[in-house]
């Protein structure tokens, strides 16, 4: 797992996971701490960040429990522990306290006043054909919003897709108690919306303006895009949105920003399946998870089938976060398959990078293996 470079690039953002963090020790005493963030707090200070922190453990080959490590660094801020202005500006504004305001679009931006260079530098559309890209931009128009403006709702089935031009945005996500907490912060450069766009499927977050933004709104138009997506889909992203319907089906991966999905996408290798090959035993150590690309495979405990998987699913998954990284099943497949494969090293470089994120999906993953005990218990 490598650490990524503090640089901004397009599309990406400074994070508090990244900072190296100012302490100061005087104040330490005021901190409660299990045994666990003790030791926690050791590493913290010798590895200087949030992310080398975690790399350390891997390195270990242990486990990084997100929520201790989260609740440590909010308390370490609260104690005024961590001194950094960025920790208190994120802990600050995690959580949108009220309701944003409604996306009424104003006028439109006139388009000698925008330089779509940044649009045709985005890794996405790169990957397009020359008139596929120029045929999105033709069914464009930019659009200037106001602070705390819902660009996206969750749950919306409005099927415009974004790319963020100016200012910044947020990705919100609703947890338990109904709170929007940020998953993910965009700065210029960042293409959002596009699961809607392509796959017409309910919206995933909300998005909102951070401040005075710039965006780039490709309306849907169901007579202009329906033929033409039908045939991009077919014949270069279809390997690329059966990965994001993968993603999107699984309760842990659902809750992934769009960026950070992205790059597991990059990450990951593509690998055939045999028919009647196993591909993984239950109770041996697992060091990646899947999405299941094409064909069909069947999961077995103790040598009974217990469910089948289609193209689509994604598996392993728990074992990066719980069960100590051993299989809690057997996969086998059915019919030749193929598969994406990504490792426990790209996936915890990715979390390692977003702790909050990283704390929510964990929980997740704790809750399915409890479900999934309790539905094997009754077999």
């Amino acid at each position: 797992m490598s650490i990524p470079s503090s640089v901004a690039t397009l599309g990406i953002r400074m994070k508090i996971e990244n900072l190296d963090i100012s302490f100061q020790l005087a104040n330490i005493s005021s901190v409660p701490m299990s045994a666990l963030q003790r030791d926690y707090f050791q590493i913290l200070k010798q590895e200087k960040s949030i992310a080398k922190t975690v790399y350390f453990y891997y390195q270990q080959g242990w486990l990084t429990n997100f929520s201790e490590l989260y609740a440590l660094i909010y308390n370490l801020t609260q104690a005024q522990v961590i001194t950094n202005p960025e920790f208190i500006e994120y802990f600050k504004n995690l959580i949108l306290k009220s309701e944003p305001g409604k996306n009424d679009l104003p006028p439109e931006i006139k388009t000698r006043e925008i330089d779509l260079n940044i649009v045709r530098s985005l890794p996405f559309f790169r990957s397009l054909r020359a008139e596929s890209l120029n045929f999105m931009l033709a069914n464009s128009k930019t659009y200037s919003l106001s602070p705390r403006t819902m660009v996206l709702h969750e749950g919306g089935t409005d099927r415009d897709m974004y790319v963020l031009l100016r200012g910044q945005v947020g990705i919100y996500k609703k947890n338990i108690n109904g709170e929007r907490f940020r998953v993910a912060t965009l700065i210029p450069g960042c293409l959002f919306g596009e699961y809607g766009f392509f796959l017409n499927e309910p919206r995933l977050a909300d998005v909102v303006a951070l401040n005075e933004v710039q965006v780039l709104k490709i309306t849907y138009i169901p007579e202009v895009f329906d033929q033409w997506i039908r045939k991009e889909v077919a014949e270069s992203l279809k390997h690329r949105f059966w990965v994001i319907h993968g993603i999107m089906r699984s309760p842990i991966l659902s809750i992934l920003p769009e960026d950070t999905t992205d790059q597991l996408i990059h990450r990951g290798q593509l690998k055939t399946v045999a028919a009647n090959e196993i591909l993984f035993k239950e109770r041996t150590p697992g060091h990646f998870f899947y999405i299941l690309i094409q064909g069909s495979m069947t999961i077995l405990q103790n040598g009974k089938t217990i469910n089948v998987l289609n193209a689509g699913d994604s598996f392993g998954e728990l074992s990066l976060f719980v069960n100590q990284g051993i299989r809690t099943a057997t996969i086998r497949a059915q019919t030749d398959c193929i598969v994406l494969e990504i490792s426990s090293q790209d996936f915890y470089a990715l979390m390692a990078e977003n702790l909050f994120l990283a704390k929510e999906i964990e929980k997740l993953a704790y809750t399915r293996l409890k479900n999934d005990q309790k539905r094997f218990g009754e077999r």
